[in-house]
């Protein structure tokens, strides 16, 4: 492995690195925003990985992603949300052991309160943790829906903070330095 290639592996590994870590503390900017606590079980985290792509005398890389990181990156204006979004909604709502039942319980509690001309004592039928959970998706599309969401900017910040110009600098000098080198081995050969 030459020079140059151990370069973009030394900036593949600190891109990962740095876009998790970034991640994570978006998420938990964003939890505490809203009085959660960030739980940590981020299949997007997981899926940050990064590739040396090697075309020719060409190096490049790849990062990957779940596909779904432009929207947490970048936000999401109004709009609807397709079946399939709402489908991901659903099941973001089951694997983060979300309550939506208490959810649920708790909102209408509160428009409860808000109509004053309502009886205090009347108690609202008991639901499924499949039907609150339905409730919560359709609560969450419909806000969504009218209002989007803003993006953390967690890998727009990574990428853009200057460290793309270096390795390309680093590998440009990396790489003359290797051509170099190879030339004096084969002029010492002969």
């Amino acid at each position: 492995m030459n020079k140059g290639e151990l370069i973009v592996d030394s900036f593949l590994l600190k891109l990962v690195k740095d876009t998790r870590e970034n991640l994570v503390k978006k998420e938990r900017i964003k939890a505490a925003k809203y009085g959660n606590a960030h739980n940590g079980n981020s299949r997007l985290f997981g899926s940050i990985k990064a590739y040396r792509v090697v075309k020719g005398n060409n190096t490049a890389f790849q990062l990957r992603m779940n596909n779904y990181w432009e929207f947490v990156d970048e936000g999401r204006g109004e709009g609807d949300v397709s079946e399939t979004g709402q489908s991901s909604i659903n099941s973001w709502i089951k694997r983060n052991a979300l309550n939506p039942v208490k959810i649920i319980e708790e909102m209408r509690e509160k428009e409860r309160e808000k109509k004053q001309n309502r009886r205090k004592d009347y108690k609202y039928k008991k639901i499924s943790f499949q039907k609150a959970a339905e409730q919560l998706t359709y609560l969450i599309s419909r806000k969504i829906k009218n209002k989007g969401y803003e993006g953390n900017n967690f890998y727009s910040e990574i990428l853009n903070d200057g460290r793309l110009e270096k390795v390309k600098k680093d590998y440009k000098d990396a790489t003359k330095q290797d051509l170099i080198n190879e030339i004096q081995q084969s002029i010492r050969k002969k």
